[in-house]
């Protein structure tokens, strides 16, 4: 029974690790775009506010990973991956620079997020009803 827990804990931990490297990464190139090459704000004040709206989205699902609320953080991350496609659609044009696919990491890792606990939970509640 400790081998499974300390299984299951291990392999959260790893896609915690992930989401927390992809969210260092978008930091840091927030903060590129801001600092450095200074195209932030864009001019654009739809754009701004979108993509300041999947910032906080992002880390509403970042925090419920975090206190313990995968399934939920999972089905956030799902839903904020969803909505950069037709933001990147409608507001962004169809020049698709600013392209949604580096969070594809985010829809799997969602994804994974609901399976992993989604499959824990089915078996927490098969082994209570067998006792």
């Amino acid at each position: 029974m400790a081998g499974k827990i300390e299984k299951s804990n291990t392999f959260l931990w790893l896609l915690r690790g992930f989401t927390s490297a992809f969210l260092l990464g978008y930091i840091i190139s927030l903060y590129m775009a801001l600092v450095i090459v200074r195209t932030f704000p864009s001019g654009n004040h739809l754009e701004d506010i979108l993509g300041l709206v999947f910032l906080l989205v992002f880390l509403l699902g970042y925090y419920l990973m975090w206190i313990r609320r995968e399934i939920l953080g999972g089905i956030i991350f799902i839903i904020w991956y969803a909505a950069l496609w037709p933001a990147e659609i409608f507001v962004g044009g169809n020049t698709f620079e600013g392209s949604p696919l580096p969070g594809i990491l985010m829809l799997i890792l969602g994804v994974l997020f609901l399976v992993y606990r989604s499959a824990e939970l089915r078996r927490k509640s098969e082994g209570k009803a067998v006792d």
